[in-house]
């Protein structure tokens, strides 16, 4: 069986949901980091890099940004720690944190797996927080599929 891009980061996703039942986080396990590729060829009929820059921009603007600034996101990424992708400018923001968007499977962003499966800085609230972000990342992807339709 032939491995596509898109299967392994699918596989990773849910082996790192299997390790944050176990109790590994993903710095104990070095496993190759599925993000890193979100732009590239994610599926050849609905491609992440065949939207424009302006309507991702915009999408990650009204959708995402939201949601990071109302989160635990924003106290360090709002302003003073690198990647500052909580910024107020969506511009900014976003050219920031694109890379950590996983578009053909949000459970693999690291927008999502921070919170969910490493507990970065939320605490008590990490599944509540993840899955607020979950939505934003859904969100954001649907307004550009909306977009590239014309629904």
């Amino acid at each position: 069986m032939i491995f596509s891009e898109l299967n392994l980061k699918k596989w990773f996703s849910k082996l790192y949901v299997l390790m944050s039942l176990v109790g590994c986080s993903y710095e104990s396990v070095k496993l190759p980091d599925v993000s890193s590729t979100a732009n590239d060829n994610v599926a050849q009929t609905d491609s992440y890099s065949s939207y424009t820059d302006v309507d991702k921009i915009q999408a990650y603007g009204q959708f995402l940004l939201p949601v990071l600034r109302a989160q635990k996101c924003v106290e360090c990424h709002g302003a003073t720690q690198v990647p500052k992708f909580a910024v107020v400018d969506s511009y900014a923001a976003f050219k920031a944190g694109d890379k950590y968007i996983d578009f053909a499977a949000p459970l693999g962003s690291r927008f999502y797996r921070r919170p969910k499966l490493e507990n970065h800085n939320c605490a008590p609230n990490c599944d509540t927080i993840a899955e607020a972000i979950l939505g934003g990342l859904e969100a954001y992807k649907q307004q550009l599929q909306s977009k590239k339709s014309g629904k």
